[in-house]
């Protein structure tokens, strides 16, 4: 198992952006995804100064969540003193996340009970205020969107929507909610996303930051290609 950290200064390995609106209930506080991966002496690594993934894509049959590594941004102004802090920095604390057919219908996961749609997955994150309320203070986080568990409800090459309502609170003690995120991903099953007749490799695309989705990766010997 990797482990998995956050710097602030990598390459772009793509060059897609898709960034998310803000509501007018919480207009500085607002969400941006999909951070891209990139391997750095045997660790993943996101950065919120790399590009952002335009849609995703997920292999349901491999044991694995979704994982989605947003950018947090805040635009509100920060108040630091000589005598205060600043209150305005925000702590995202957790999410709602509500899984959606390609017809913004709810999925059908048979048992709301046990597999409640939407649910709720905790989380942190802190993300700083903007220095003059234009250009946003950001953050990486990261969210498993689909549990694994949640696989058995998804078929393939179907495209499904993902929307993630993140919250928190201020360091002033003012709770907040950004606006609804929508992500988009389109599923398959299979070997697809790996690559069965290449050997996992670190340094390139081979590195299996997140095998399963998003980006191919080598597979030569996992369990999805035998």
């Amino acid at each position: 198992m990797h482990n998995f950290i956050n710097r602030t200064h990598l390459k772009a390995l793509f060059v897609f952006l898709f960034v998310a609106g803000c509501s007018d209930k919480n207009p500085s506080f607002y969400v941006q995804g999909q951070l891209i991966p990139e391997e750095e002496d045997g660790v993943c690594v996101y950065d919120v100064e790399g590009s952002l993934l335009l849609r995703g894509s997920y292999n349901i049959d491999f044991d694995a969540p979704y994982n989605l590594y947003p950018v947090l941004s805040n635009t509100a102004v920060g108040l630091t003193t000589d005598i205060s802090a600043d209150p305005n920095g925000v702590v995202a604390t957790g999410a709602s996340v509500t899984l959606l057919n390609a017809d913004r219908t709810r999925v059908n996961t048979l048992d709301p009970v046990t597999f409640p749609n939407p649910f709720f997955i905790s989380t942190f994150a802190f993300v700083p205020s903007s220095t003059d309320g234009v250009v946003p203070g950001r953050a990486p986080g990261g969210l498993p969107v689909i549990p694994t568990n949640y696989r058995q409800f998804l078929g393939p090459d179907r495209i499904y929507i993902i929307r993630v309502e993140m919250s928190g609170e201020t360091l002033g003690g003012t709770g907040v909610d950004a606006a609804p995120f929508d992500w988009v991903i389109d599923t398959c099953n299979g070997a697809c996303l790996f690559d069965c007749t290449q050997q996992l490799v670190g340094g390139d695309l081979a590195y299996p930051c997140n095998p399963g989705q998003d980006i191919p990766t080598g597979g030569l010997g996992r369990p999805i290609c035998i």
